[in-house]
C-alpha cells in the first residue's frame, strides 16, 4: 500500500488537475474526456436520484474532485466529504468542494451511518484482493441505512484481453486490478448490499480497444468516441467486455 501510496503522489503532483492524472494515462486527453462524460452520467443520472435532500456524500478516492463539482452543481444542498490516498489531491478537494481526509479505502476513518450516499470510481480495484470483503463491509458500516454506493472499475477481462496483445501483465500503471463481471456483482452481495442497477461502457470500450483509436488527437475520432460514449448512457450494459461496469448498491434497513 505504501508504494501505491508513493505512486500516486507522484501522479497528482505531475498531473495536477488533468483527466490524466485520476483517469488512464494511456489515452489521449479527448478519450479520457468522454470516459469522464460517462462517468458524469453516472452520477446525473443513477446516484443523485437516489439521495435525499441535504444528503452527505462520500467521494471515496476523490482526486482533484471532478466528479464531486458535477454533485455541487446538479445538487448544492449535499454536504460533500473527501477521502484519496494522495495529499495533494486532498488539498485540490479541500479547497474546492469539503473536507477531505487522507486515507486509504480500506480504513475509511468515519462512524457507523455517517453518509447518505458513496461513489467509489475506481477506487476498489486498487484494494488488495484479500480486503476486498472487509471494505464493502466497512463502507456498508459507514452508509445509513438505504444509503446507496455507487462503484465503477474496471473490468478484468477486457484489462487481460488488452494486455495479452501489447504482451504487458493484467494491470494499471499504478497496481490496480480489475474485476469480472460475475465477481463484481458476486463481491457487493456477499458484503450484504443489495444491488439495484448495474451497467458498463461497452460501445466505447470496443473502440478504444481499436489500434490507433485510444492515443488519437483527431478531432473526427473525438467525435465517434463521444457518439458511442452517449449509446453507453442508455445502451450499454453489464458487459463482459467493457473497459469500465458500474454498479448501484444499497444498504438495506429502516
Amino acid at each position: 500500500m505504501n508504494n501505491v501510496r508513493r505512486q500516486w503522489d507522484d501522479r497528482a503532483l505531475m498531473s495536477c488537475s488533468s483527466l490524466s492524472g485520476v483517469l488512464f494515462q494511456g489515452l489521449s486527453e479527448q478519450a479520457n474526456s468522454v470516459l469522464h462524460v460517462w462517468h458524469a452520467w453516472i452520477i446525473r443520472e443513477i446516484f443523485l436520484p437516489k439521495l435525499p435532500v441535504g444528503a452527505r456524500v462520500l467521494d471515496l478516492g476523490c482526486g482533484y474532485g471532478r466528479l464531486s463539482k458535477i454533485i455541487a452543481t446538479e445538487r448544492p444542498d449535499i454536504e460533500l466529504i473527501g477521502q484519496d490516498l494522495a495529499m495533494a489531491y486532498c488539498t485540490m478537494f479541500a479547497l474546492n468542494h469539503g473536507p477531505c481526509t487522507l486515507a486509504n479505502a480500506t480504513q475509511p476513518p468515519f462512524v457507523d451511518n455517517a453518509f447518505d450516499g458513496i461513489i467509489s470510481i475506481t477506487c476498489l480495484m486498487y484494494v488488495p484482493p484479500a480486503e476486498i470483503f472487509q471494505t464493502l463491509q466497512m463502507l456498508r458500516r459507514i452508509l445509513r441505512p438505504g444509503g446507496v454506493l455507487v462503484s465503477v472499475d474496471p473490468g478484468h477481462e477486457l484489462q487481460r484481453l488488452v494486455a495479452r496483445l501489447r504482451g504487458k501483465k493484467s494491470h494499471s500503471p499504478t497496481g490496480g486490478e480489475g474485476f469480472s463481471r460475475q465477481d463484481y456483482r458476486r463481491m457487493f452481495e456477499q458484503a450484504s448490499f443489495v444491488v439495484a442497477e448495474t451497467g458498463g461502457n461497452s460501445f466505447l470500450s470496443a473502440a478504444l480497444i481499436t489500434p490507433g483509436v485510444a492515443r488519437s488527437n483527431s478531432r473526427w475520432v473525438g467525435g465517434a468516441l463521444a457518439s458511442l460514449g452517449q449509446r453507453d448512457h442508455q445502451l450499454g450494459g453489464y458487459s463482459r467486455f467493457a473497459l469500465h461496469r458500474w454498479i448501484a448498491a444499497k444498504k438495506s434497513g429502516t
